[in-house]
């Protein structure tokens, strides 16, 4: 596994086995080699009852409040980088939470969330942090807002990032693998080798925005490999 920062971190980001990969050094691409497990743990992550794919299109756009930590802001922004490594995306920080599609917050709930967030509206809450995500019916995510509690320690933070900000690239499904940094009650702080590949297939560019999960299951079954970006 590998630490996310170098300084003192409360949660790891993990690697995938290099023997799952191929490469076309004439091509210089790289491909991550799949299997009925991936597409398994893949059904299981993304769909919920809606039973559709929803993902990000336009470029993530962060704030984190201006009062916090470097190591506070730190933590957020290096996250956003290693998510957007695996998907393919390019998270942006900006100054302004106006400008931005996704608002770190410190504090209570908005009791207008829904107002404020419009759209379809989904969120996971727990005692420490809370994260709410916004999407057209497409299957377009338009926008997420993460709450955390003013009186948490960074260590608390640290492990309240993980899960949230994995939920809010669009793996809105249950799972039953206690590896994920989505299962139930897991406080580990892991995102997981099997996290990581899901992200990866949700993110190659056979699976589209509102693609039904039979569709999805399909696309993916006839594929040996995806295009690691």
């Amino acid at each position: 596994m590998l630490v996310v920062f170098s300084y003192k971190s409360y949660y790891t980001f993990g690697e995938v086995s290099p023997f799952r990969y191929v490469k076309d050094y004439a091509m210089g691409k790289k491909y991550h080699l799949l299997s009925d497990d991936d597409l398994s743990f893949f059904r299981e992550a993304v769909f919920d009852e809606s039973a559709k794919v929803f993902k990000w299109e336009k470029r993530i756009k962060f704030s984190v409040p201006s009062e916090v930590s470097d190591e506070f802001a730190g933590s957020a922004t290096h996250l956003f980088q290693k998510l957007g490594e695996v998907t393919g995306q390019r998270p942006l920080r900006v100054d302004n939470v106006s400008d931005a599609n996704f608002a770190v917050l410190i504090g209570d709930v908005s009791p207008d969330i829904e107002a404020e967030l419009g759209m379809v509206l989904k969120s996971w809450e727990s005692n420490n942090c809370s994260i709410h995500v916004s999407m057209e019916p497409s299957g377009k995510i338009i926008g997420a807002i993460f709450f955390l509690r003013s009186s948490l320690s960074l260590g608390e933070i640290q492990r309240c990032f993980a899960e949230p900000f994995v939920r809010s690239f669009g793996l809105f499904g249950i799972v039953k693998h206690p590896e994920s940094v989505l299962y139930k009650g897991s406080q580990s702080g892991t995102i997981s080798q099997i996290d990581i590949v899901a992200l990866r297939l949700l993110y190659s560019s056979t699976i589209v925005s509102g693609l039904s999960k039979n569709d999805a299951i399909s696309v993916l079954g006839a594929q040996k490999s995806i295009e690691i970006k």
